[in-house]
């Protein structure tokens, strides 16, 4: 397998010359909205500002759900531990003729 590579120049300085016209527009739109005293809030600075908490948002979301996932799998974990140290206990309290089914749900279960 090739390590992938950067993006070639051309391709950079396309993006970049794209994200400066797009944000050429917005000043553009903005500079209108103003003129026709609609608002002053249309601009470049406030997009960006936008999209940058937006993005600190999305993150903090993630790493909430993350955070609710770790704590779930740690249930888990945990009752996984519990059914197993009774299953153990069942085992060791059972006639022979029972061990069989006890040795099915446990693996059943994965434990």
């Amino acid at each position: 397998m090739k390590p992938h590579k950067s993006k070639p120049r051309h391709t950079k300085k396309a993006l970049e010359m794209t994200g400066e016209v797009i944000l050429q527009q917005l000043d553009n739109v903005g500079y209108h909205l103003l003129k026709m005293g609609i608002t002053d809030k249309v601009n470049r600075h406030n997009c960006i500002a936008f999209l940058m908490t937006e993005d600190q948002r999305i993150k903090g979301e993630i790493e909430r759900l993350q955070f609710k996932v770790d704590c779930q799998k740690a249930k888990i974990r945990q009752t996984k531990r519990t059914v197993s140290s009774i299953l153990d206990h069942l085992t060791e309290v059972t006639p022979s003729p029972l061990e069989k089914p006890i040795k099915g749900i446990r693996s059943r279960i994965g434990i």
